[in-house]
């Protein structure tokens, strides 16, 4: 009896062996929404793997735009605090904003509203820096305050998308943001 249940037994190991070769070789395993409990926080996390990392349109509708240079000491031209930069076209016109606060407490923004040659200089920036790379990449650690990281969020004409958030990481080259900052301050 005790040789039919290590029978059994060796059989289940020897199933959850083959598919687990299986998963591996079908490229199905990525680290993906892997989330981690370290000392009453969450982190969770997504490499972006299962996401296209490329964009077949050049016509951006919707570009939202987060990031913290406060941990940034003199790497950039910049000030540091947290910049909030959104364009959307409406009807035809290009409506945006400009928002930096900073951890003093200052802060100052702006709506504005251009033409669509904006969104086409804004399309130049996002393909030298292949925004698309990080798309899909999310790492998010529970607790942190909401001063820190960088997302961004671009929607297509074609519903294709570009999305990727860290609430610890500025994860973008400081080249791209003072070239963002650059062209929505202007």
């Amino acid at each position: 009896m005790k040789w039919i249940i290590f029978g059994i037994g060796a059989a289940i190991l020897a199933v959850g062996a083959v598919a687990g070769v299986l998963r591996l070789s079908c490229g199905k395993y990525t680290k993906t929404d892997l989330t981690d409990s370290i000392d009453g926080g969450v982190v969770k996390r997504n490499d972006g793997a299962d996401f296209p990392k490329a964009v077949v349109s050049k016509e951006i509708t919707s570009f939202e735009f987060v990031s913290s240079l406060i941990a940034y000491a003199d790497e950039t031209r910049l000030e540091r605090g947290v910049y909030t930069l959104t364009a959307t076209v409406e009807d035809g016109v290009v409506k945006g904003s400009y928002k930096c606060g900073t951890r003093g407490g200052d802060s100052r923004s702006f709506a504005f509203e251009s033409d669509l040659s904006f969104m086409d200089k804004l399309y130049e920036t996002v393909a030298k820096y292949d925004f698309a790379k990080y798309n899909g990449c999310v790492h998010t650690v529970s607790g942190l305050p909401n001063m820190y990281g960088a997302r961004l969020d671009i929607l297509f004409a074609s519903d294709e998308s570009i999305y990727s958030h860290d609430n610890q990481n500025n994860f973008l080259p400081i080249e791209a943001t003072e070239e963002l900052e650059a062209l929505f301050s202007a």
